[in-house]
């Protein structure tokens, strides 16, 4: 299961889904997303429509949902998405004109495990604002706890008031070899008590590595 902030099924789209026939648009009676009453509807287009959240995270959160009933994310057609698209950009125009915010969150949950809970496919966006959580560093990464510490979110045992033993340092060089430390990454460090496996990751044509270095 995903989250893109996206919550999955399991199913995909075939080439031949890439257009949506709204001759033969679904609806389901008892389906609250499309049953929208037409007061509540912000923006529309061919394909899809947006309206406040009943139960909003923040002042100004806002759904967009197909008009067609579709469960999730992968089941829309490239169609059904870009009109999603397409509204996100309207929605955020008009966030951005009444409530002022100072940033957002985006997101789809796909499928239980993800979350999701009504089964028809609704994209958040979720106006943020200073101060509104102490610390929104990670934003949809503190969805759940994060299988490695990521100090530059405030992760790791520093917070946790556990003594560390081991500190792992990220750095990068294109060759990989740099045992002085040099190029390191200070905001990738993190103090653990459990000695972690040295790790090489190509990204953006760097080497990066972790060195790991045994406290006392």
């Amino acid at each position: 299961m995903y989250e893109i902030f996206w919550n999955f099924a399991g199913l995909t789209i075939s080439d031949a889904d890439s257009k949506t026939d709204t001759k033969r648009m679904r609806q389901l009676s008892e389906c609250i997303f499309c049953n929208i009453p037409t007061d509540e509807i912000i923006v529309e287009n061919e394909l899809a429509l947006a309206f406040f959240d009943r139960y909003p995270v923040n002042q100004g959160h806002v759904l967009i949902v197909p008009k067609r009933h579709v469960e999730t994310y992968f089941d829309a057609t490239l169609d059904e998405k870009d009109a999603i698209t397409r509204l996100l950009i309207e929605v955020k125009e008009k966030l951005d004109a009444e409530y002022h915010p100072d940033g957002y969150n985006v997101g789809v949950n796909i499928g239980a495990a993800a979350g999701q809970t009504i089964f028809h496919l609704h994209v958040h966006v979720i106006p943020r604002y200073i101060g509104d959580v102490s610390d929104p560093r990670g934003g949809i990464r503190r969805i759940k706890k994060s299988l490695v510490p990521y100090a530059a979110e405030g992760e790791g045992c520093i917070n946790t008031g556990v003594v560390p033993k081991w500190h792992v340092q990220a750095y990068f060089d294109a060759s990989g070899v740099t045992p002085d430390g040099k190029d390191a990454l200070p905001h990738l460090s993190i103090e653990t008590e459990k000695k972690p496996d040295l790790m090489y990751k190509e990204r953006s044509g760097f080497l990066y590595c972790r060195r790991i270095v045994k406290e006392g």
